[in-house]
């Protein structure tokens, strides 16, 4: 992938918790968003805003497995505006919320507390 993709796949997963858009992004590599777009549709075959999304609930995805955060917690740290959000997004994505996700961690063994 091109050095500008990598770049804004980094500045992507080090502001998840942020509320960020396709103009920051761009602005933060130093292109425009018509080339920040056409990079992630030729190259991720998706765009920017939904590789945001896709990093988003992955994270919650490895966030859920500490029984500890609730899925409030989860919610700001993943950068959603609120918990339904989340929840809906996630349900959308995975087929299941984010609370059976995780039981179906803890019945395999695969949560963790603190």
């Amino acid at each position: 992938s091109s050095p500008l993709l990598r770049n804004a796949l980094v500045f992507i997963k080090q502001n998840l918790s942020s509320p960020i858009g396709i103009d920051q992004i761009a602005e933060a590599i130093g292109t425009s968003r018509a080339t920040l777009d056409r990079l992630f549709l030729s190259e991720m075959n998706r765009s920017a805003g939904k590789e945001i999304l896709r990093q988003r609930i992955a994270l919650a995805k490895t966030l859920l497995a500490n029984e500890n955060l609730s899925v409030a917690q989860i919610s700001a740290e993943c950068g959603f505006c609120n918990q339904a959000y989340l929840t809906n997004l996630f349900k959308a994505t995975t087929g299941l919320t984010p609370l059976k996700y995780r039981n179906q961690l803890i019945k395999r063994g695969l949560s963790t507390t603190g």
